[in-house]
Parts: C-alpha cells; structure tokens; sequence
C-alpha cells in the first residue's frame, strides 16, 4: 500500500469468485492480487485456521476474520459464552441478565443429553431441532418430537454419552420455536449484516439492509411435518432443493425495509420500533459476551450475518451467527443490496484511516456501539498504539551475555517464587521480585481481595450500555427518510440537553 503523498492503491487479495470480489475490483485505487503482497484480504475461515498464526502482519494488512472468531460463530461456543456472561451478571446482580433471554433452552450434545431428557420430561409434546456444530446452510438438521428419535440417532452415529474421543460428533439441541410469525402462513427469518471494526474496544456497526427468508410452503407444526425441512428452515440452500423453487418468484426474499413497513402496519409503529431496537440490543449483548474472550488484533475485523426469528409475540429469537456469510446473489436485487453493502463496509474498515473519529454513519451502515467513548473519549487515528507482533509459549532462556543472564536469572527465580508450589503465598500478595499481578479475576467471581490498590483489577462489570449510541432508537430496516428524520430529532434532544 502506497503512503499518503502518493496514489493510494491497495492491493487485495479473495478467495472467493462472488459479490466481494466485484466490489474490490471496482473499488478506487484497489487492485488485485494472486500473491503474497496483498495489502487487504478476503479469505474463508479454513485460510485463518491453517495460516493465521504463521504470518506475520504488516501494520496496514487488514484481515476479515478475528483469530477465534469461532467463538461466537460456531454454536455450541456462541451458547457456552452466552450462559456464562449471564450467569456473571446474575451473580453480580446487574439487571442487564434478562437482556439475554433471546435464545431457545439449549443443550450441547453429546455431554449435556442427561440435562436434555430431564428438560424433555418437563414439556412433553414440545418439538425439539438438532444442528451439527460445524456445518452450515441447513445441513444435518433435523426436527423431532419424541426422544426415542434421539436413540435411534444415536445408534446411527455410534453416539458416546460420555466422549472422550474426537470422533463423537457435537451437536446443538435447541427447543423448536413453534410459534413464529407468519406472513401469509408462511415462516420467515432475517439476515442482518453486523460489522465489528475491533473488541476491545468493542466497535459495533449495523447495517440497516439486509433481507427476509421465506419458505415455500405454509408453515405446520403437524407431526407429518416434521421430516420437511423446507417447511421449517428458511435457508435459501434448503429452499433450492425444494421441487417448488424458483429465484424469481415474488415474496421468498424481502429488503428489511419491507420487513419493517410490514410490521409497523400489521402492529402499529410503536410495536415495531420497540422489536427493531431489542433486535439492536441482541446483537450488541451477543458480541459483549465475546469481547473479552475473541483476541483483539489490529489488523482484524469481521462481518457477520446474524440469523434472527421472530414470533407471534413480536420477540426476536438469535438463531445463529455466521462468520461467512454468503455473499453470492440469488437475483439482481440480492445483487445489488449485497454490494452497496460491501462497498460501504470498506469505507468503514478504512483502510487509510482517515474516517473522522466522529463518523457514526458510513452509506448504509450506522454506528451503534462504540465502548472507546465511555473508557476515555476518542483515539484519534494519530495516536501511539502497541501493536502485537506474536505470543511465544516458550520464550527463549538462553543468555547471550552477562547481562542477559542476569536479568533472565532474576525473573526465573521470582517466578517460582509465585508457582508456589507449597501453597504459601499470602492471598494479598501483589508483588513478587520483580513480578506485579496486574489482573485478578477472582475479584469479580466472588472471591476475597487482598489490598485494595488499583492496580489490581479482576474482570470488572463494566456498565454494558456504556457504549450504546442511540438507546431506544434503531435505524435497522429504516428507509433513508426515516433514518434522517430520526437522526434530526435525535440531534434536536441533544441540543436541548446541552442548553
């Protein structure tokens, strides 16, 4: 990438002959690659897993996955990390803990199938669905309603109740939301774009497209229905092999804008801005219970495409995260939504920084969580930053001089000092030698504390919505003159605050 003073060009690199690539290719100074002296990159989770660790960054290099970025997108990790941070807000007493009851009862099998029959034996008659942790697009789903459908599942697959073997397939059993809302008695789900520009801080942008699936058929909860997976999942790959599909019949994909205007006038307005700003709220507790856990990384970020339902109650249900979102298009009006989409994304990932620190709305796409303004204002895109260059597991020991051999030999020394292998440590220690504890998590887990000094600080319960732009307003399925006309009024409030 050239500097500043000269033509700016950017050379990218994709691993995928779709949407993505046409924007960059028709991108202002963007131009492409086949080698390693790409500048920006498009890859598939499976390039993250086998060569992330291996390269070595350049600081402009920018990447669309996150390290771990499985933590939130595989199932199983989204569920076990979505409990545990309420389970932390219940035990700190934070009423945030019912913002996160936007997922069905949920067990990961197979370790958690005695937790399962128990619950099944609560709520007999109850359907239940079955989604294999690693596959995506609807494949290996499958619905049921009676347990023994699990045993005979189980026998299939040579099931181990107790795995120790990596053989034993993870699956995600989840409670069927049998009461979805219905648009001319058909099932729909939504696709919303999410961008997280960085995790710590949390940078959160939503893009106010996205789009309604629809099913071919009249959705039932009649047991016969079961086997049909095409009347129960929306995913356009499930709907393909249905024998009554066709990509242009009218209704099996609405814009989110036609979403909303149908909501508003099915419920009223009042009842759908309050479902779009909970839909809001979902999607920014998703991504807190990840932030602390997803390795922050500079060069990283990602865009991903949440799976929300609705149900007759107007509640929205997350149904899954997907860090590869398809960004192929079915029909040129997917086309076309999926690539100003895009193209705005790249403006925001803003490759030569010079996105005002201001900025909180980029073409379609808004600024809706932004935790660096409520952890010290601004960092504006001049400041010094560390970088991180690598984690060595197994530094080197060996002292190539006097010096080195004593700084090394010091700091080894205090070291098992704090190993404390006889267990006589004081708990209110913080300082060891040449060692500080600098974090202490037993803080925020109940534990006892020893000295009060600042610098020890375990997991804080930071206030969640310190980072929210617009409470009780979300510009998500808003056309442009609704958006600006609540932008203004918003504007309009703050004035008056500040008088």
């Amino acid at each position: 990438m050239s500097d500043k003073k000269s033509k700016k060009v950017v050379k990218f690199r994709s691993h995928f002959a779709n949407t993505i690539r046409d924007v960059m290719k028709s991108y202002p100074g963007w131009v492409e690659t086949l080698g390693s002296d790409w500048d920006f990159i498009w890859s598939g989770v499976e390039w993250i897993r086998e060569h992330f660790d291996s390269v070595r960054f350049l600081p402009h290099q920018r990447v669309n996955h996150f390290r771990n970025h499985y933590e939130i997108s595989r199932k199983d990790h989204m569920v076990k990390n979505i409990k545990r941070m309420q389970k932390a807000l219940q035990k700190a007493g934070k009423p945030e803990q019912h913002d996160f009851s936007f997922y069905p009862a949920t067990f990961v099998l197979p370790k958690d199938y005695s937790l399962l029959v128990e619950e099944y034996r609560k709520s007999k008659g109850d359907v239940w669905i079955m989604k294999p942790v690693g596959r995506a697009q609807g494949k290996g789903i499958f619905l049921f309603s009676k347990i023994s459908a699990i045993s005979a599942w189980k026998r299939d697959l040579h099931w181990d109740p107790t795995p120790k073997s990596s053989d034993t397939p993870t699956y995600v059993c989840q409670k069927y939301l049998a009461n979805p809302l219905l648009v001319g008695g058909r099932k729909f789900d939504l696709r919303i774009y999410v961008l997280v520009t960085s995790y710590s801080p949390l940078t959160v942008w939503l893009c106010r497209t996205g789009f309604g699936r629809f099913s071919y058929h009249r959705y039932t909860t009649d047991k016969a229905s079961l086997s049909s997976v095409s009347v129960h999942l929306t995913n356009v790959a499930i709907q393909k092999k249905d024998s009554a599909y066709r990509d242009d019949l009218a209704g099996s994909k609405w814009d989110l804008k036609t979403v909303r205007h149908y909501v508003t006038n099915r419920f009223g307005r009042v009842q759908a801005d309050k479902l779009f700003v909970e839909m809001e709220k979902l999607i920014i507790r998703s991504l807190q219970s990840v932030s602390k856990i997803i390795v922050q990384d500079n060069h990283c970020f990602e865009l991903y495409g949440y799976d929300v339902l609705i149900d007759a109650d107007l509640k929205p249900w997350l149904i899954e995260i997907n860090a590869s979102p398809s960004l192929t298009a079915d029909t040129k009006g997917d086309y076309k939504l999926k690539e100003a989409m895009l193209h705005d994304m790249i403006t925001v990932v803003d490759m030569f920084g010079e996105l005002p620190a201001d900025v909180e709305e980029v073409g379609c796409w808004d600024l809706i969580y932004d935790e660096k303004k409520a952890l010290g204002g601004t960092q504006g895109k001049s400041d010094i930053r560390p970088w991180l260059i690598e984690i060595n597991a197994s530094p080197s020991l060996t002292a190539d001089t006097k010096g080195d051999y004593k700084l090394k030999e010091a700091m080894l020394h205090d070291m098992i000092t704090v190993v404390d292998m006889f267990g006589e440590l004081p708990a209110d220690v913080e300082e060891v030698g040449c060692w500080d504890l600098i974090y202490d998590e037993k803080k925020a887990l109940g534990g006892t504390q020893g000295k009060s000094d600042i610098r020890v600080r375990g997991r804080e319960m930071l206030d969640l919505n310190c980072g929210w732009i617009r409470r009780g307003i979300s510009f998500l399925g808003c056309d442009d003159d609704r958006a600006r006309r609540l932008r203004q009024l918003e504007k309009k409030i703050a004035s008056s605050k500040m008088k």
